[in-house]
């Protein structure tokens, strides 16, 4: 037990305040993989049919995520206040879900919360907050309107990496138009992925990449650029002009390159070819590993839901 006191901060949940973990709970994790793996799998599912399952299951997720890029690219969250600036910036930058959660986050700090203000000094101000419906606990914050910087007793802001009623509050008090820069975090942003091709990129720049791992990360770059542009005719047109201008470009390259050398990377890039495919064709095939049914279990097909509820006929 003194062990565990000792550690407090790092499993107990109201002592970590301070640390980042956007609301997610070890409970959560177990409760959805369990949720997601119920639907493909149960008792009597083998591995190659629970393999096969997860293959599609991970597709849908891919073209659910894809859809959502796509949305958010193409137009707008609808906000409850179509006038409100503050909510349209918001629109703007962040993705749809995160963008329906800070619109409820807006109204309940407008609508829902009484406050007193108090400065402190020439550009900090301090704010007490009581939320309706929840007795009398009050919250403090703290203001400064010349960094917008926001310090809140409940430190919703450092654990959820959003801004919260509390703070939502006090800018809409003080007349703040756009939400601060330090606070939009980019993992909400509607152009998130932008980061993986630039992260990738300086990884790989001094290292020798497959071209297998290249085509991948040209292909992801070309096909978010496309989806961006592709609502628009005026991004079409740019899409269409900047890739015919580069394959020009590339085709010039190429041509000063050697002879010799285009012969060897057809020939080493022909020699890959085969070598995998020899090596594909030696793998064995992936079969149900073998198993002892248990004692007392029947040896005979599993019947179907409809079979157990019809009667046997009578005769």
């Amino acid at each position: 037990l003194n062990n565990l006191y000792k550690i407090r901060d790092k499993w107990c949940i109201a002592l970590n305040k301070d640390t980042f973990d956007g609301n997610i709970k070890s409970s959560q994790r177990s409760e959805s993989t369990n949720k997601a793996l119920n639907v493909i799998a149960n008792k009597s599912t083998s591995l190659t049919k629970f393999v096969v399952g997860f293959e599609i299951l991970v597709m849908s997720w891919h073209r659910n995520e894809a859809d959502e890029d796509y949305h958010c690219y193409q137009s707008f969250a609808p906000r409850a206040i179509k006038r409100s600036v503050i909510l349209r910036h918001a629109s703007d930058v962040c993705a749809h879900k995160l963008c329906k959660l800070f619109e409820e986050e807006y109204l309940n700090g407008c609508g829902a919360c009484d406050h007193k203000e108090t400065q402190c000094g020439d550009n900090l101000y301090k704010f007490e907050f009581m939320m309706h419906g929840r007795g009398l606990k009050v919250r403090i914050l703290y203001l400064d309107l010349f960094t917008m910087e926001v310090k809140c007793s409940c430190e919703i802001l450092e654990w959820l990496g959003i801004l919260y009623f509390h703070a939502l509050a006090t800018l809409y008090i003080k007349n703040v138009k756009e939400i601060p820069k330090q606070y939009i975090l980019s993992r909400w942003t509607k152009n998130a992925k932008e980061r993986v091709y630039s992260e990738s990129e300086s990884s790989q720049r001094n290292s020798n990449e497959s071209k297998i791992i290249f085509q991948n990360r040209a292909m992801r770059l070309a096909c978010d650029l496309v989806t961006t542009g592709q609502g628009q005719e005026e991004g079409r047109e740019v899409i269409w002009s900047t890739l015919k201008n580069r394959r020009q470009h590339l085709h010039n390259v190429m041509k000063n390159l050697s002879l010799d050398g285009h012969s060897m990377v057809r020939d080493n890039g022909s020699n890959e070819n085969v070598n995998e495919f020899m090596n594909n064709k030696d793998e064995a095939p992936v079969l149900d590993p073998p198993f002892v049914r248990p004692k007392g279990i029947s040896n005979a097909r599993l019947k179907g839901h409809f079979e157990k509820r019809k009667k046997p006929s009578q005769g």
